[in-house]
């Protein structure tokens, strides 16, 4: 459930990040639109100024061309209104992409703090994981105690060949005994019975202990794996985060420096429309 969980994160921080990059398109198109702007806005400011300078030479003198110059800057006025109207459509843009980068920021804080506590969460994870390995491993102790109990049964089937060596030598000896060759063949039976148990039950207990040791080694590097895995996958998701992050508030300051621009001009127009 938590790698689902950490799964539909990522892919909200991969349309996060689509639509930070179509946000920065419509950023740039917005600047060349200002760009050009600023430049017509110049240009006609500069030809007004110049119009009504020489509409101020013509005043005092011939009144056929103060008209035509009253005509022209009639003209340059409707030119700076069309210019005015562009720049303010500009500003609106510049408000509503402005509004969408702050949504967008605010939905990365929140995804990046939904990765931290996934994040979190699947250490927790990992910790009791680690718990439970740790229980099976109390077979830790159970191997231990395997392994105990292997060596003190290697040690009663070495005795027990021991015995069994001293009962053949005995039975050798006194093969030509028929009463003592019988006894001792008894004890020579029941103790190789015996020798045979105890290596049943060395085979049998090798056995156990090599399956336990397979297991823990299995589980054992299962985990490491799994941990490296979300580790890295944890690691490159907050790359993306912490990128995403930065750009959004290079975007946001590119914004401001638009808006900034664009009242500059803004207020400069209205003080020479209105001089």
């Amino acid at each position: 459930a938590q790698v689902t969980a950490l799964g539909r994160t990522e892919k909200d921080l991969g349309a996060t990040a689509t639509e930070r990059d179509a946000l920065a398109k419509k950023l740039d198109a917005l600047r060349i639109e200002h760009d050009r702007l600023a430049v017509g806005l110049k240009s006609t400011l500069d030809e007004l100024r110049l119009t009504k300078a020489d509409l101020e030479g013509y005043q005092a003198g011939d009144n056929s061309a103060s008209s035509a110059a009253s005509v022209e800057v009639v003209r340059l006025r409707k030119d700076l209104a069309t210019e005015k109207a562009a720049h303010d459509q500009a500003e609106t843009e510049i408000a509503h992409l402005t509004e969408n980068t702050e949504a967008l920021q605010a939905r990365l804080v929140k995804q990046s703090a939904e990765l931290r506590a996934k994040i979190d969460q699947l250490s927790k994870d990992l910790d009791a994981k680690q718990k439970s390995l740790d229980g099976i491993t109390g077979q830790k102790i159970d191997v231990e105690a395997l392994q105990a109990e292997l060596e003190g049964v290697r040690g009663e089937l070495s005795k027990a060949n021991t015995r069994l060596k001293d009962y053949e030598s005995v039975h050798g000896q006194h093969a030509g005994s028929a009463s003592k060759s019988t006894g001792l063949a008894k004890q020579l039976a029941e103790a190789q019975k015996h020798r045979d148990g105890l290596r049943d039950e060395n085979l049998k207990l090798e056995g156990q202990l090599a399956d336990i040791k397979g297991q823990l080694e299995e589980v054992r590097v299962g985990r490491e794996k799994q941990a490296k895995d979300t580790q890295a996958r944890l690691d490159k998701k907050t790359k993306e985060a912490e990128s995403i992050a930065k750009d959004l508030e290079s975007l946001s300051a590119d914004h401001q420096k638009l808006k900034n621009e664009m009242a500059h001009a803004k207020a400069k127009m209205r003080k020479l429309t209105e001089g």
